[in-house]
């Protein structure tokens, strides 16, 4: 094909009335709309689900307050090794949407915990250090 035929081709191709033009334009922007819709429902979801899980962790740090301010009786080491299973297993999927601070704090609960479960002798202390450390860490989540 040479530069004449493509010319007469393009000469014999019909144009685009404004309309066609017009109809087009309101086509590609229903179509942009529609997707920016989609992306915010997309992101409302994800803002849901996280809005859920720190729920549930919080709910989590609350019932282990409440448990420890409400019993008088020692808890066994194997109540605070399951508290903190529990709390790492909830704290990856939840910290991962939060900070380095958020780390920080659980640490602080899982050393609390631990010290606690290895001293038994020191049971007010180390009840109070948990209790410390759960209401700090429940402050950080609740204002993030």
């Amino acid at each position: 094909m040479n530069s004449d035929d493509i010319r007469n081709a393009d000469e014999k191709r019909p144009q685009a009335s404004s309309i066609d033009k017009a109809r087009w334009a309101k086509s590609w922007d229903e179509a942009l709309q529609a997707e920016e819709a989609s992306d915010e429902y997309i992101r409302q979801r994800i803002e849901k689900g996280r809005q859920e899980r720190k729920k549930e962790m919080l709910d989590f740090l609350r019932q282990w307050r409440s448990q420890l301010i409400q019993s008088d009786k020692p808890l066994q080491t194997q109540d605070y090794v399951d508290k903190v299973n529990s709390l790492s297993a909830k704290a990856a999927i939840v910290g991962k949407e939060i900070t380095e601070r958020f780390d920080e704090l659980c640490d602080a609960v899982r050393y609390a915990s631990t010290k606690m479960s290895e001293t038994s002798s020191d049971q007010p202390t180390g009840r109070n250090r948990i209790l410390d450390a759960l209401a700090a860490l429940v402050n950080f989540i609740e204002r993030t």
